[in-house]
């Protein structure tokens, strides 16, 4: 497996634009403001609330509004595109782009020899594009089917990328193995225990599972099916013939019983 890092300029721009976590600096604030005056349809969809486009449909037809949507669209788009606020972003993403590339580079190693040991097969050969955004506005999805990662977060603890995508990558895994029950509750609080608690340890030496540096790891939401599976994984670990899919089967059936 091989991870290929890109910065995709218009995958940059609508994901910064449509982000809701804290504003990068005041100047983005501005251009937002200014993309939001510009059509606030256009900017409605992009911020992936499409329904703000309509509070108004009584004045005009939903075909008329659809229709209007492309000139729009592309007036916005090349509104931020043009901007001194964005061309930082892309510069600053750049630059992360390559302390990600870098941390992979220096650990990658590890977490394939780590993961192919956990889930009990070797894992696929194939080129997975990681697209960088900027790590202040956090982004981290598998795209399993299109092979694509799309990752931008601060550094909350050492290794933090690197188990990240590791994370990233097991959902792909998962998926691939298990098909549809690869994208449900139990197997992502799975591959938590496999990357973001076990997978960091190992990169750092040390640690304890869930926490780090006081702070929590993981989804809050799956934390007791995690406790839950936790000692029958303790288990799965002295294991020298593992196969994460029978572990899986495991889970359910432990989960099954604690909901009688």
């Amino acid at each position: 497996m091989k991870l290929n890092f890109k910065v995709n300029e218009q995958y940059l721009l609508f994901h910064s634009l449509s982000s809701r976590q804290p504003n990068l600096f005041s100047g983005w604030v501005n251009i937002k403001n200014k993309a939001w005056k510009k059509s606030p349809l256009a900017y409605s969809f992009f911020m992936g609330r499409p329904e703000f486009a309509f509070l108004e449909g009584d004045k005009e037809s939903v075909e008329d509004i659809i229709k209007s949507f492309p000139e729009k669209a592309i007036s916005v788009f090349n509104l931020v595109k043009d901007s001194k606020e964005f061309k930082r972003i892309v510069l600053e993403t750049k630059k992360y782009k390559q302390f990600v590339a870098n941390q992979w580079d220096a650990n990658k190693n590890i977490v394939f020899k780590t993961l192919e040991e956990l889930i009990g097969f070797a894992l696929p050969k194939k080129t997975i594009t990681v697209l960088i955004t900027h790590p202040k506005l956090h982004n981290g999805i598998s795209l399993s089917n299109r092979n694509i990662i799309g990752w931008g977060h601060k550094e909350d603890w050492k290794n933090y990328s690197v188990v990240y995508l590791a994370h990233e990558i097991m959902h792909s895994v998962m998926t691939e193995k298990l098909g549809q029950l690869g994208r449900n509750e139990i197997s992502h609080a799975i591959i938590e225990l496999i990357t973001d608690n076990e997978l960091r340890i190992r990169l750092s030496n040390k640690g304890i599972y869930f926490k780090e540096n006081k702070m929590e790891v993981g989804h809050p939401d799956l934390r007791s099916i995690e406790k839950k599976i936790l000692p029958a994984w303790k288990k799965y670990l002295k294991k020298k013939d593992k196969k994460i899919e029978e572990f899986y089967k495991e889970a359910v059936n432990i989960l099954k019983k604690d909901i009688k």
